[in-house]
């Protein structure tokens, strides 16, 4: 016998009446796991190796190595769309009669209504393309990320935000790492995205937010919880897999690749990539000042050390204290933390501290790392 497959995703149009030649038509994509085209090879029985050899037969070995009637034949359909449900399979054969290359052969019949005379059930193409069912071919594209945001600067000096969609359900992991810290793009592997930890499921037609609150989150006994610092740049990476699943129901995702994950984003409404880069915690909490040391060091000099728990800048000033009668500077008292006196708007804490560079009044140092002393003279 010769054998046909075809498959749609909805029944096509007088299939019934026309079922042969419609079969046929979709041979170009039907073929034996061999790479044979459908119509182009038989299937033999032991009556072949007696009959004429022209029919492609004529040994044992070659009977052998043919496929053979009750055994299996797998035929393999390509052509189709991906992640696409193929529910009108259809399969049809006609046997090799009269002559052994099929002159005048019997033929399949569609359906019982139509049969010319009762049929067992596995010889109705319709009644084939019942047990078939329908067969959803495999989603065999990796997701890719249709946006990728975060807000920078962040909202929160304790967290960066990444909102993302997919173009299908799936889930992103992501993982930031301080721009500072040596690690490039070539560095983040994806097992290392992994183990970050953070991660969102997508659904369609909405966004996802991971909240990541340190580099990794609370995972394994032997990790270091390592908080993000206010005021540092981050870069961020993320990897995604969709929820693809084999025939059999099983997962079979496909995942983001290396190379997409290593990608600048560019447009966060159309990312390119998955990398963002220099993402700025913002630094919502004033720095806290430690006091070490202050001497004279000289009749109109004093001397202050101090240290500061952040990168920043320090600013110093000497108030006359409220008894003077020396009316140049700001007395103790009058130094406030609101201006609610327009004549002493000097004396406003912030104005009086940070000084005047025209009137030399500027006592200043510029921290670079934090709890480290840093001196500053006020004359």
């Amino acid at each position: 016998s010769k054998i046909w497959c075809a498959a749609w995703d909805s029944q096509p149009v007088n299939m019934a009446s026309n079922f042969e030649t419609l079969i046929k038509n979709k041979a170009s994509d039907c073929r034996d796991s061999r790479g044979q085209l459908c119509g182009s090879f038989w299937v033999y029985d032991l009556d072949d190796l007696e009959d004429v050899a022209s029919d492609g037969v004529a040994s044992t070995s070659q009977y052998t190595n043919s496929w053979r009637y009750d055994e299996d034949v797998t035929i393999v359909l390509s052509g189709l769309t991906e992640a696409t449900p193929y529910s009108h399979i259809y399969c049809y054969a006609e046997d090799d009669e009269n002559d052994g290359v099929g002159s005048l052969p019997n033929k399949m019949q569609f359906g019982s209504a139509t049969a010319a005379s009762p049929a067992p059930a596995e010889s109705l193409v319709a009644d084939i393309q019942a047990a078939i069912g329908s067969v959803t071919t495999l989603d065999e594209s990796p997701p890719s990320f249709t946006s990728l945001r975060m807000s920078d600067p962040t909202v929160a000096e304790d967290a960066i935000v990444v909102t993302f969609a997919l173009n299908e359900p799936g889930t992103a992991f992501c993982r930031a790492t301080r721009v500072d810290s040596g690690e490039t793009s070539g560095d983040m592997h994806i097992n290392r995205i992994l183990a970050g930890g953070w991660s969102g499921v997508y659904s369609a037609g909405s966004t996802t937010t991971i909240a990541m609150t340190r580099l990794e989150s609370a995972g394994s006994l032997d990790s270091v919880v390592v908080p993000f610092d206010a005021g540092q740049q981050y870069d961020v990476y993320c990897w995604a897999k969709d929820n693809a699943i084999a025939t059999s129901g099983f997962a079979r995702p496909n995942y983001i690749t290396q190379v997409y994950v290593s990608s600048v984003v560019g447009a966060p409404g159309n990312p390119l990539g998955a990398y963002t880069q220099n993402v700025w915690v913002t630094d919502t909490t004033p720095p806290v000042i430690t006091f070490v040391s202050a001497e004279a060091v000289s009749s109109s000099t004093l001397q202050v050390t101090l240290q500061l728990d952040e990168p920043g800048t320090i600013w110093c000033a000497a108030s006359e204290l409220t008894s003077s009668s020396n009316l140049q500077n700001c007395k103790e008292s009058d130094v406030q933390a609101s201006q609610p006196n327009p004549s002493l708007a000097y004396c406003y804490y912030e104005t009086f501290i940070k000084g005047s560079l025209s009137d030399l009044t500027t006592f200043q140092a510029h921290v670079h790392q934090s709890y480290r002393d840093v001196d500053i003279e006020i004359n």
